[in-house]
């Protein structure tokens, strides 16, 4: 995703970075015992840290600017912040002090790549970057591009998620186990850095992720936006995605990709068809000339 600001193991929106940011140093129009009883809270439901620091940095935010919990102060927030995970915080917050409120979906902005990349494309820099980088961290670039997988679903791999030709990824936003099939040559490259590990220990060195982005920002690239997309490995998952969706058809790619929202995938299916239908148009008035 384009504009993304990374803070320990809080994602933020870069549109959104300064103002969450602000939210830990300006005064609260709330008792910070409430802020300690809803980590309380969010501790107890089956969500990832990621998830819970990310919903206390939201309700920080609200409380920062807002000193009412009403429908008016809440759809008011979320004109500023259109995201449906801030949606699902303050959504949270409000079963936490128990107020039964009815908050309105959360339509977000088009998610877009400004450089349009290809599975070709992305097939080249794998084989340009295997000299480049330790075997782990080009081994999670190869499982993000034959599953599509989110970042946070691969580096936190276990061995006895890797079955036989087959990667078991836990429950994450889609609210469901998905056994995706993988190919040959990464089921073997699988099974060879598993041999050893323990059946239920993690398969990846702690922080991957964040060393692997630093190994790219120092690669001596010219071309500055090739870089942020190496960073970006959620564009793995969108490229595979668009791909499924224009040969597979929405409902196989919703489950390969373990979309909850068949809307998410409908996303993609139209940003396709706006392709299609301005090439198309192109073709007939070139064809005219």
């Amino acid at each position: 995703m384009r504009g993304k600001y990374k803070k320990g193991l809080v994602t933020l929106d870069k549109e959104n970075k300064n103002s969450f940011s602000r939210a830990f140093s300006k005064q609260l129009f709330i008792d910070r015992g409430e802020i300690d009883g809803f980590k309380m809270f969010l501790n107890k439901l089956f969500l990832s840290e990621t998830t819970k620091n990310l919903y206390i940095v939201v309700i920080k935010n609200y409380f920062s600017k807002k000193s009412e919990l009403n429908l008016d102060s809440i759809m008011d927030f979320l004109k500023v912040h259109p995201r449906k995970y801030t949606r699902s915080a303050l959504i949270y917050f409000l079963k936490y002090k128990e107020i039964s409120l009815d908050i309105p979906a959360v339509r977000e902005p088009v998610k877009k790549l400004k450089v349009s990349i290809t599975r070709e494309m992305q097939r080249n820099m794998l084989s340009e970057l295997k000299p480049k980088l330790k075997q782990e961290e080009f081994l999670i670039l190869e499982i993000l591009y034959w599953t599509g997988a989110r970042i946070s679903e691969v580096v936190e791999l276990r061995a006895d998620q890797i079955k036989d030709k087959e990667i078991w990824f836990d429950v994450k936003k889609g609210g469901d186990k998905r056994k995706i099939p993988i190919v040959d040559s990464l089921s073997k490259s699988l099974n060879t850095h598993c041999e050893g590990c323990w059946k239920y220990g993690k398969i990846f060195y702690p922080d991957v992720e964040n060393k692997y982005k630093k190994f790219i920002r120092n690669l001596n690239l010219v071309d500055s936006e090739l870089i942020k997309d190496l960073t970006r490995t959620h564009n793995f998952r969108r490229v595979l995605t668009s791909k499924l969706v224009d040969v597979s058809g929405l409902a196989f790619a919703q489950r390969f990709m373990g979309h909850l929202n068949i809307e998410t995938t409908v996303t993609y299916e139209t940003e396709l068809l706006k392709e299609k239908a301005i090439k198309k148009c192109f073709e007939v008035i070139e064809s005219e000339g």
